[in-house]
This record gives C-alpha cells, sequence and structure tokens, in this order.
C-alpha cells in the first residue's frame, strides 16, 4: 500500500489517498490544504477570479468602434438627405430662372432666393451659385447687365450649379467635410 496526496489547483482541496496507483482505497480530506498550497496554485487562483472582468474589457474595445460606426452612419443619412434637398432646390432654381424670361430685373439674384426658400435645412451661408444663361461664362451671383439678359431668349439654355459645402463628425475623429455639388439646366421658354 502506497499513501499519496493529490492537489485539486482550482477547488484548493488536498486530498490524501492510500491503495495502489489509480486503485485507492480510502480518500481523505485534508483540513490544512491552503497551508500546503503550492505558489502555482495561489497564482492560478489569482488568474481565476480576474476573467469575471473580460467582458468588460471587450466591451470597453468594442463600444468606441460600433459608437463610431453609428454615429457615422446616422450623420451621412443626414448628409444624404441633404443632397436630396440641394438636388430639389437646384431643380427649382433652374425653373424658376427659366420660366423668368423678361419679367425679371436680376434673374440670378431673384433665383437665389427662390432656391434657399426651397431649401429650408440647409445653411444658406454654405451654398455656392453659378449661374450659366446661353452661351455665357460663369454669371456668379448677379446677372443684370443687359449681355446676360440678351442671352435669355427663348430656346437659351438655363443652368444652375450650386456646391453645398456639409461637415459631420464622426464619434473619436475628426469632423469630415465634403461638397455636394448639383446642376440642373432648363431650357428657357
Amino acid at each position: 500500500m502506497k499513501r499519496f496526496q493529490t492537489f485539486d489547483i482550482w477547488t484548493g482541496t488536498m486530498y490524501a489517498e492510500e491503495g495502489f496507483g489509480s486503485m485507492s482505497s480510502s480518500v481523505t480530506v485534508c483540513d490544512s490544504a491552503a497551508q500546503h498550497a503550492p505558489l502555482i496554485y495561489r497564482f492560478l487562483r489569482f488568474l481565476k477570479s480576474r476573467t469575471e472582468g473580460s467582458a468588460l474589457v471587450e466591451m470597453a474595445v468594442t463600444i468606441p468602434l460600433l459608437m463610431a460606426i453609428f454615429t457615422g452612419l446616422c450623420f451621412m443619412g443626414i448628409a444624404v438627405d441633404d443632397y436630396l434637398i440641394l438636388t430639389h432646390a437646384t431643380d427649382v432654381g433652374a425653373r424658376y430662372l427659366a420660366v423668368g424670361r423678361g419679367q425679371l430685373t436680376d434673374p440670378c439674384a431673384q433665383t437665389i432666393t427662390v432656391i434657399e426658400q426651397a431649401a429650408p435645412g440647409l445653411s444658406t451661408s454654405k451654398l455656392a451659385f453659378t449661374f450659366y444663361i446661353g452661351p455665357s461664362s460663369a454669371l456668379g451671383t448677379s446677372c443684370n447687365t443687359t449681355t446676360d439678359l440678351g442671352y435669355m431668349s427663348a430656346g437659351a439654355t438655363a443652368t444652375v450649379n450650386i456646391v453645398y459645402t456639409y461637415s459631420f463628425p464622426i464619434a473619436f475623429w475628426k469632423p469630415v467635410t465634403i461638397a455636394m455639388q448639383s446642376q440642373t439646366s432648363e431650357i428657357v421658354q
């Protein structure tokens, strides 16, 4: 008969056994298991007691990433909505410019007013306008000269080009600025 001791490192229990190899006849639990615990047991128990915080660490790593993706998607949705508003306002402005032949004293300035009214969600300070009437080059925001108004003949092309500067913040990132452009051409009536 052989007497030997076994130590369960996960539960911290020391067993004293008597028997032949795997065929033990009696097993007694030692009361002083903690006193006989080797250093490796204490270290492994320390590691085991710290695994409950792993979910917290995983969450701390993934939450900023998910927030960045979520805010990016939200602000991208707002940017798409602003682009739809910009496209509609450009269409309204080009139609107003093309139909207003002979009735407008300063077609470009009056078209800007109509465009700003058609785009209520957009900041007017971030809008940049360019007008083309007939074969003329870019007219800017005013087209009240006789040469410009002379191009407003029936069958000519009136083009409105608008650039809207949009900046959207993403969580934990620097703000991204994009320039949205919309251009519409109409035949002058």
